[in-house]
């Protein structure tokens, strides 16, 4: 039998106007009970307006005081209510397990982790550098008709250094007000990658287009991609937005999650310039290795 939750939500209403737009912001809450115990929490970014926030810690039916401040580009507001909850209702809302996190082809972070299936509404998922989750860094909530139980994390958008020791937690949403427990935490250290790289890509058996020199993506394929090597040249092997190498195989698989030409699934990359590194370059690919073989006699 499930342990007694108690699932309160508060909405965020707030008026912000401004004629600058909003920049950072952060919400802060904390909420004690009637013995003196208090729990503290911060979201950042601050939620929406309208928003509504599960208020996490409440475990038992008392009277509690919670204060909310609000911070938009430098400027706080704070207000403090009360507020009684009655009674607590059993969940049978499970937490997830995460299982493994890793790195796989590429240093790209993979996380295995499992939800049960009853009342699935979405999953969210949160990297923080501190065991409290204050510092998060990169979060996702993903819907239930989205979920997969591997996660391929990119960490080259920014967010997520490299060599770097983060945590990660997940919870199950139920439905839109109905929230799981977070998970049990798992440790993992981020790794080295290259930066993703704008490229035009021809298929096998095309015949060569100027689309792959114009930047006209109607033909040639337009995506982003990371590289074995510091920079383009004969032997780099070409990785996926997900870690794996181009190859014809990976194509198909790439090709569930996002588009991929079916041109290119069928018969793999033959040619492939990189619009902002070597602009007038079009290398010759190997297209069952997705490895640069050649450059080719075609020039932009």
């Amino acid at each position: 039998m499930e342990a007694a939750k108690c699932k309160v939500v508060c909405k965020i209403d707030y008026d912000y106007t401004s004629s600058e737009p909003i920049i950072s912001s952060t919400a802060y809450y904390k909420i004690k009970d009637s013995l003196g115990s208090s729990i503290e929490y911060t979201k950042s970014p601050a939620p929406s307006n309208m928003d509504e926030v599960t208020l996490e810690g409440i475990q038992s039916a008392d009277t509690y005081e919670l204060t909310v401040a609000l911070t938009v580009n430098g400027v706080t507001d704070e207000e403090t209510v009360m507020f009684q909850v009655d009674k607590c209702m059993l969940t049978s809302c499970k937490a997830p397990s995460i299982d493994n996190v890793y790195l796989g082809a590429n240093d790209q972070i993979i996380m295995d982790y499992t939800v049960d299936s009853n009342n699935f509404y979405a999953v969210e998922y949160q990297i923080a550098k501190d065991a409290q989750f204050n510092d998060i860094v990169h979060f996702r909530v993903i819907m239930e008709s989205d979920y997969n139980p591997t996660e391929y994390i990119e960490m080259n958008d920014g967010t997520i250094e490299p060599g770097t020791a983060y945590l990660v937690r997940a919870r199950k949403h139920c439905s839109t007000s109905e929230v799981s427990d977070w998970s049990n935490v798992a440790k993992f250290t981020s790794g080295k990658w290259q930066k993703s790289i704008e490229a035009f890509c021809l298929a096998n058996y095309d015949d060569f287009s100027q689309s792959i020199c114009d930047g006209v993506d109607d033909y040639a394929w337009k995506t982003r991609v990371t590289l074995s090597t510091n920079n383009p040249g004969v032997g780099s092997l070409i990785y996926l937005a997900n870690g794996t190498p181009a190859t014809i195989d990976n194509l198909r698989v790439f090709g569930q999650s996002v588009t991929v030409p079916g041109k290119f699934q069928d018969n793999g990359i033959r040619w492939i310039r990189f619009s902002n590194v070597t602009p007038s370059v079009v290398y010759d690919v190997e297209p069952r290795t997705g490895k640069i073989e050649s450059i080719s006699s075609f020039t932009c």
